[in-house]
């Protein structure tokens, strides 16, 4: 039985099936439910600055019942943080994007080889370094698309124009698949301190 939320689900109404993990004490239970709400499973949509798209919603579990054969998969809470702390790497990419669209939309500039650098430190990174890398990443996507604005004057502020576009995706990058190293190194960077 299922109780709880869920904050950021992305995919509804886009996916067949959905892989939820809960915890029951200091074990991490995976299992497979149908994306459709229920008396016992209510989703909010949540429009987004970025990735409105996504079909992001946050999922409420009031007692949902979820049939034993749709377990797929039990392991201890601290493996599956460990794993997590590795796999940062791949969503660090997402911020490499935003800088290279930046960067092409505005010629040859030094965020070119900023760009370089914050990717070769994704790239090099160790799991304990990640967090850093992510938050030197997800900084520099927001410097470049305002950077982008600022090059592309009063029209960057139009709907429908590329500028605007990337600083809402920017803004998002601050905050998406965030963990609190993450965000500790994105406030370093962000405040100076």
């Amino acid at each position: 039985m299922l109780e709880g939320e869920a904050p950021w689900v992305s995919g509804w109404g886009l996916i067949d099936v959905l892989l939820v993990t809960a915890r029951d004490g200091d074990t991490v239970v995976s299992l497979l439910i149908d994306p459709a709400t229920s008396p016992t499973l209510r989703a909010e949509r949540l429009r987004l600055v970025g990735a409105n798209a996504s079909g992001t919603v946050t999922l409420t579990f009031r007692d949902h019942v979820v049939p034993a054969a749709r377990v797929v998969g039990e392991e201890p809470h601290a493996d599956v943080l460990a794993r997590d702390a590795a796999g940062l790497r791949l969503n660090g990419s997402l911020a490499l994007g935003v800088i290279d669209r930046c960067c092409r939309l505005m010629g040859p500039t030094s965020l070119d080889h900023e760009l370089s650098g914050v990717r070769t430190a994704l790239d090099d990174a160790a799991p304990d370094d990640l967090p850093a890398a992510r938050a030197a990443a997800s900084a520099l996507a927001m410097r470049a698309a305002s950077a982008l604005s600022v090059v592309q004057g009063s029209r960057a502020i139009l709907a429908g124009e590329h500028a605007q576009r990337l600083a809402r995706e920017a803004l998002f990058l601050l905050v998406f698949a965030s963990r609190p190293p993450i965000r500790d190194a994105m406030l370093g960077l962000i405040t100076g301190g």
